[in-house]
């Protein structure tokens, strides 16, 4: 019921009523992984030019607004962006003074960090598994192993 109430505000409301709504909704849909309708509110067109950002409350739901989204990116593990934003939410928290949210943001950035570098490490386990099994390896191995390698560089390098 909270979810369709907030979803038929959100068609109407103004710019910073749509950041309240768009707060309240993500982590009801990550928690449910309804991933399709958080993917919606990632999508959903925030102008941040009418956006009043010399309301510290305002300032606020921006920085929760991009840890939501960073969550939403983390969980799909589109991981640029997921660190895009909790740096943009770590610097709107900064703005408002909220230290606590400010160092969850970073700790988060330095978790992904700790996560990318053990997911290299098990692939670099795995590659020396197959590489023991004497070329039992297939085509669509190697092709899979590769694309999981070119995404954890690429991950690891928007975190360094």
């Amino acid at each position: 019921m909270l979810i369709t109430e907030l979803r038929t505000f959100l068609e109407t409301c103004s710019q910073d009523a749509a950041l309240q709504a768009i707060n309240q909704l993500m982590p009801l849909y990550l928690q449910e992984n309804r991933l399709v309708e958080a993917r919606q509110l990632i999508d959903y067109p925030i102008c941040m030019e009418s956006i009043s950002t010399n309301n510290p409350n305002t300032i606020s739901q921006l920085a929760e607004y991009y840890l939501h989204r960073a969550e939403y990116f983390i969980t799909v593990f589109d991981i640029p962006k997921g660190v895009s934003d909790l740096q943009k939410s770590a610097c709107y928290f900064s703005k408002v003074n909220d230290i606590d949210n400010e160092k969850e943001c970073i700790t988060k950035i330095e978790n992904l960090h700790d996560t990318l570098l053990a997911r290299v490490k098990e692939l670099q386990q795995k590659l020396i598994h197959i590489s023991s099994q004497k070329g039992k390896l297939t085509d669509d191995e190697v092709v899979q192993v590769s694309q999981q390698l070119d995404s954890y560089i690429l991950s690891f390098k928007s975190i360094t």
